[in-house]
C-alpha cells in the first residue's frame, strides 16, 4: 500500500484449485502449495503474468512455491523470515528483509516509499483490522443476526478487496446495524420446564 498498489493474496487451501496444479508438481507436493500454484494457473483465470509475487519463506513448502514460480520465469521478491526473533541478529535480519522488499517492490510499481506513505499505510490497515476485531466481537454468538458462515465471509473478504478505506467503512455500517438489530431484538434460547 505504501508503493500505491493493494496486494492480491493467495492463500492456498481449496480443494478445487489443487486440480489445476496436477500437470506442475508432483503429487507429493502438500495440498496448501498446489492449491496455491493451482490457483495462479487456473483455466480462466486472473493474468498473473505481470505481477510480483512475495513469497515469505517460512517452509519447505513456500520454498517450492518460490523454485516453481521462478522456474516459470516469474517475478520474485523473496522474504527470509527468521523463526525466531528474539535475538540481535534475527531482528537486524529481519529489518534488512523489510528494507529489501520495500526496494523491491518501489523499483515495481515506479513508486518512491516514504515514512509518510508507511505511515498512511500502516494507519489504514490497523483502521481495517480494527473494525473487523470490532465486527467479529459485535456478531459473536449473534447467529439469530448474522450466521457464521456469512462472519467468516466478512472476515475473509478483507484479503479480496481493492479498497481498503471503502471496505472498513462497510464493515463498520455492517457492525452498527448489527449492534443495532442486537438492541432491538431479544433473544429467546431454551427454558427449563418442570
Amino acid at each position: 500500500m505504501a508503493a500505491g498498489s493493494w496486494p492480491y493474496w493467495l492463500t492456498g487451501g481449496i480443494l478445487g484449485s489443487v486440480a489445476w496444479s496436477d500437470d506442475i508438481v508432483p503429487r507429493d507436493t502438500d495440498p496448501v502449495s498446489r492449491s496455491v500454484l493451482g490457483y495462479i494457473h487456473q483455466p480462466d483465470g486472473a493474468d498473473f503474468s505481470d505481477s510480483i509475487f512475495i513469497v515469505p519463506i517460512t517452509s519447505d513448502s513456500m520454498r517450492k512455491i518460490a523454485y516453481q514460480l521462478k522456474d516459470e520465469g516469474r517475478k520474485l521478491c523473496l522474504v527470509d523470515i527468521p523463526p525466531d526473533r528474539s535475538d540481535g541478529m534475527a531482528e537486524e535480519k529481519w529489518q534488512r528483509q523489510m528494507l529489501d522488499m520495500a526496494d523491491t517492490i518501489s523499483a515495481y510499481t515506479k513508486k518512491r516509499i516514504t515514512k509518510d506513505s508507511v505511515v498512511s499505510a500502516a494507519l489504514r490497515v490497523s483502521k481495517a483490522r480494527c473494525a473487523l476485531t470490532t465486527f467479529l466481537n459485535i456478531s459473536r454468538e449473534r447467529s439469530d443476526i448474522i450466521s457464521d458462515i456469512a462472519r467468516l465471509l466478512v472476515q475473509d473478504s478483507y484479503y479480496r478487496t481493492s479498497n481498503i478505506d471503502e471496505w472498513t467503512y462497510h464493515v463498520q455500517l455492517l457492525t452498527a446495524n448489527i449492534t443495532d438489530m442486537a438492541s432491538r431484538y431479544v433473544r429467546v434460547g431454551k427454558t427449563d420446564h418442570k
